[in-house]
């Protein structure tokens, strides 16, 4: 299934999608094909990491809250998650909602 991250064109289809659930930003993360990532994770005791990392933005979470309550909303996380479904093992895979806080960004 981690073959198809990139091949279903995820990024491009998860935009689409968040355009629908009213999102401002979506990020795709790929985890880099090296060493070092297996080595520090063995170190240290900690699972493997995953293929990638998909993070969706909105701009005030209470207002992704509610808009999850209407029906139309509902519909479309649905959609949502039909395509996850259609490439990713869901039971090995994690989601959650954070806060987000820039604690350094030396990017200018």
């Amino acid at each position: 299934m981690d073959q198809q991250w990139g091949q279903v064109k995820y990024g491009e289809r998860l935009g689409e999608l968040a355009d629908e659930l009213h999102a401002v930003r979506v990020v795709l993360s790929t985890t880099l094909a090296i060493d070092l990532n297996r080595r520090m994770s063995e170190e240290r005791g900690m699972l493997p990491a995953f293929d990638g990392v998909a993070e969706i933005s909105w701009v005030r979470g209470a207002e992704l809250m509610e808009a999850t309550e209407q029906d139309a909303m509902q519909g479309r996380i649905a959609k949502l998650r039909r395509f996850q479904e259609s490439f990713l093992e869901l039971d090995a895979s994690s989601i959650f909602l954070v806060s987000e806080e820039t604690v350094h960004d030396s990017t200018g």
